[in-house]
């Protein structure tokens, strides 16, 4: 609730990464979204939405098969270990009122699963902690998959991290601002709602699983003419 009243004293609405619990009483890794700007006040159940992780990481937010190791957890309790996955159709959360496409993490690897909220979603938003690979080339793997993300969309992406890469990429995939890694700062940009669907969000990988069956085809074809035209001469 104070945050709620700081964002209205501030006319800004905020993303916040959280741990929340489901009725089950498990983890889930979350964003909630914070309300405050004049065209959302009088919300009441949307002044805090909730979007909660999809794609979880294997053994780090979840054990595979952990029942068949159930008792070696009683004896290693490791925090943060047995993170619930959010449901996979979640209503968008929004920001100054615009929807946006929200993804946890390496959650971005997966296009499959971000295209699920477009075209509704107008903007991409990653929120990461890379800190774990401290000063290697992950952080900047990790920041090129989302460039890809938001060339694949026609979207800008709006990425905030812990450690870096923070920035602000744009819908043809390039870095339009970013901040240092390792770093204490504010980045602060202008953001272009867009609407509309690329192919890539209207077909998704099938358009390139038919590209690819099509020149395996064409490469059969050849093949298939010049070991004819080969048998021909030798006859």
């Amino acid at each position: 609730e104070q945050l709620h009243r700081d964002m209205q004293s501030m006319d800004a609405d905020l993303l916040l990464g959280i741990f929340v619990k489901n009725e089950k009483s498990r983890l889930l890794n979350s964003v909630m979204s914070i309300h405050g700007k004049a065209q959302d006040s009088g919300l009441t159940a949307d002044e805090f939405g909730i979007y909660n992780k999809r794609h979880l990481v294997p053994l780090g937010e979840f054990i595979p098969l952990r029942f068949l190791i159930e008792f070696f957890n009683k004896f290693v309790k490791i925090p943060m270990s047995d993170i619930a996955s959010g449901d996979g159709d979640q209503p968008l959360l929004k920001v100054a009122g615009v929807p946006v496409g929200l993804t946890i993490c390496f959650e971005e690897a997966f296009s499959r699963d971000l295209i699920k909220d477009l075209p509704e979603a107008k903007i991409l938003v990653n929120v990461s902690n890379d800190a774990w690979f401290e000063d290697s080339i992950e952080p900047h793997q990790h920041h090129a998959i989302a460039r890809m993300r938001a060339l694949e969309t026609g979207r800008y992406m709006i990425r905030s991290t812990n450690t870096g890469i923070t920035s602000i990429i744009g819908p043809h995939g390039e870095v339009i601002d970013q901040l240092p890694q390792f770093e204490v700062a504010v980045l602060k940009a202008e953001v272009q709602p867009l609407s509309g669907a690329t192919p890539y969000v209207r077909w998704g990988d099938w358009l390139a699983v038919v590209l690819c069956s099509l020149l395996l085809l064409g490469a059969g074809f050849i093949h298939y003419k010049s070991r004819s035209q080969m048998k021909n001469k030798i006859s």
